[in-house]
């Protein structure tokens, strides 16, 4: 069987190009002849070959133009020329026409077959090597990383098509030519690490590249040196990875953590405030219940103002529960869009005449389940904001929209791919923000307007109530630019206004029965159960928890119950009514009743 090689032989000498055929054929090749050099370009046109054998002195063609010819079609195919003009001419012509070998006439048998199969070896050499280039270039593209390898002069020799889609430039604009990713801010460290290359060490850091489009994008570079065969180096290559999503998700991420962080702090210094301004508050509308001063008198004019201001304080503690999604929602089905219209008017005012307001039509309805009161707060919080903006006026656009939320997954956190969203646009052409205020937008207090002008807490309320009713606030802003709130409310299923619960009739306090008091605050218990007291109710008191367990125990046997006398004057209660507080007992894992 002939598996060594398929061969052609071109030659007018029908005797040479049969004693030549029937050698190889003994050494195991496939052998083909023709007289003429068109003829042998015809046959291989239809049965290309390994390898040719040409006459240089063909009668219809030179055999340097067939040699040409064939390159031309197949480049793969070796060709070794042989004529009887032992010239060295003839030599230089045929190696320029990259023939493997130039042999003259007469040769051995042994001699062309030992040079036919060093072709042959070549030309199997050349495949494996174009088949292993074609494996590395496919894994190379394959490669969700961007590859870029750069020769010793900083020149590109590899572009993956991972490289060209994450940076915009085509193999073709960068193939040969310097790098043209490096933003101008970043090129001495990028020379900094090519030279530690050139020393052998390899490099990894986060930095930042230009896209085509002049958009930079944060990446990590990971590069090392290449080595030619002779153990020189020859250039580098680096493996890309775009971050700019995961960066974003990070500081995202950093931003969440420091709001619930603040919001923690902000909810536990509203709650121990509240138990103080209950306490000033109760004490004082007790103190103007009993007071026998005249009503336009010094000490009750005193009294009602210490009342108005303690309220001013519980506004600002309800701001501060806001903020930390501790409010209580009345929740129903509503459009958004009727809910932006209702408000129009008001934010009319608000805004003032330097401000125009735009609010497209929506074209079409979407339901949120939210409090009313609550959105509205954010609304008029998110214009008053726009308005102070824009000092020198400027135009203010509310709309609504619809979004699924798989074109938000991996963008903003806190979204559910698995639910759509109603989207409530906020957009205002006044002065915009810098990164940094960005990142302490939402913080309690902090503001950039001047002291008295602002409590800081606008926003921080907006954010709270948002996330209470398990949405998202997007923001984007450039100083001079101009900013745009994007709140994410979930659609509601709903398809309609759903009809608030009648409100409880609570039965006025007659004096009744007994009540048992849990409060760890002191002062609250001890003002509450005088409160309760002077309404005609049985008060039992308990500092905390297992008290209160203990003294429900007693009462359910019917044990003596033996009043702890309080150190603080108590205010006699009326028709009867008794407050006891438990004696003080320290707390146990479990009560056994």
């Amino acid at each position: 069987m002939n598996d060594r090689g398929s061969i052609l032989i071109v030659d007018d000498d029908q005797a040479l190009s049969a004693a030549i055929a029937d050698a190889l054929e003994q050494h195991g090749y496939h052998v083909e002849t023709a007289t003429l050099g068109r003829a042998g370009l015809d046959r291989l046109a239809k049965h290309p070959v390994d390898a040719v054998i040409v006459d240089i002195g063909l009668p219809d063609i030179s055999g340097i133009d067939l040699l040409t010819a064939i390159k031309a079609t197949s480049s793969a195919t070796e060709v070794l020329l042989i004529s009887g003009k032992a010239a060295l001419s003839v030599a230089i012509e045929a190696s320029h026409g990259a023939a493997f070998a130039y042999v003259p006439k007469p040769f051995g048998r042994e001699q062309l077959v030992a040079t036919l199969d060093k072709a042959l070896e070549r030309r199997r050499l050349r495949q494996a090597l174009q088949e292993s280039e074609g494996a590395l270039r496919a894994l190379i593209d394959a490669s969700p990383l961007a590859i870029v390898a750069l020769d010793g002069g900083g020149n590109v020799k590899v572009w993956s098509e991972a490289a060209a889609r994450m940076f915009g430039w085509s193999a073709n604009e960068v193939i040969g030519r310097s790098l043209p990713t490096i933003p101008d801010d970043k090129v001495d460290e990028f020379s900094a690490a090519l030279a530690l290359n050139r020393w052998g060490e390899a490099t990894s850091y986060e930095t930042q590249r230009k896209r085509k489009d002049g958009t930079l994008i944060d990446v990590v570079t990971s590069a090392a040196g290449v080595l030619d065969a002779q153990g020189r180096l020859a250039g580098t290559m680096s493996v890309i990875a775009d971050i700019t999503e995961r960066k974003h998700l990070e500081a995202q991420l950093r931003q969440s953590q420091k709001m619930e962080a603040v919001g923690q702090l902000a909810g536990g210094v509203a709650h121990d405030f509240n138990n103080l301004l209950t306490v000033i508050t109760g004490r004082v509308h007790l103190l103007l219940q009993r007071s026998s001063a005249r009503p336009d008198g010094p000490d009750r004019r005193d009294a009602e103002l210490i009342a108005e201001t303690a309220g001013r304080a519980a506004m600002l503690t309800h701001q501060l529960l806001a903020f930390r999604r501790k409010q209580a929602l009345h929740a129903t089905v509503l459009d958004l869009g009727v809910i932006v219209a209702g408000i129009v008017p008001m934010l009319r005012r608000l805004i003032g005449e330097d401000v125009e307001l735009v609010t497209p039509a929506a074209s079409d309805s979407w339901f949120v389940k939210a409090d009313a009161n609550q959105i509205e707060q954010v609304i008029l919080n998110l214009a008053v904001n726009a308005r102070d903006a824009m000092p020198q006026g400027g135009r203010l656009t509310i709309e609504t929209a619809s979004l699924p939320g798989r074109q938000l997954e991996g963008r903003l956190a806190g979204i559910d791919p698995n639910r759509d969203y109603v989207v409530l646009r906020v957009t205002d052409t006044g002065l915009g923000m810098d990164a940094e205020t960005l990142t302490r937008l939402f913080e309690p207090f902090f503001t950039t307007k001047e002291a008295g002008e602002g409590t800081g807490l606008g926003l921080a309320v907006a954010h709270g109530i948002v996330r209470q009713h398990e949405g998202a606030v997007h923001v984007e802003s450039e100083p001079g630019r101009g900013t745009a709130f994007a709140i994410y409310l979930p659609q509601a299923v709903e398809s309609g206004a759903t009809a608030e619960s009648a409100p409880a009739i609570f039965p006025p306090l007659t004096g009744h029965g007994t009540i048992l008091l849990a409060e760890d605050d002191e002062q609250v218990r001890v003002l509450t159960g005088e409160i309760l007291a002077m309404n005609g109710y049985t008060v039992l008191q308990a500092a905390h928890g297992a008290e209160a367990l203990r003294i429900v125990g007693q009462q359910m046997l019917r044990k003596p119950f033996t009043p702890w006398r309080s150190s603080r004057p108590c205010v006699r209660p009326s028709r009867g009514a008794r407050v006891r507080e438990a004696p003080a007992v320290r707390p146990t894992p479990s009560v056994t009743s």
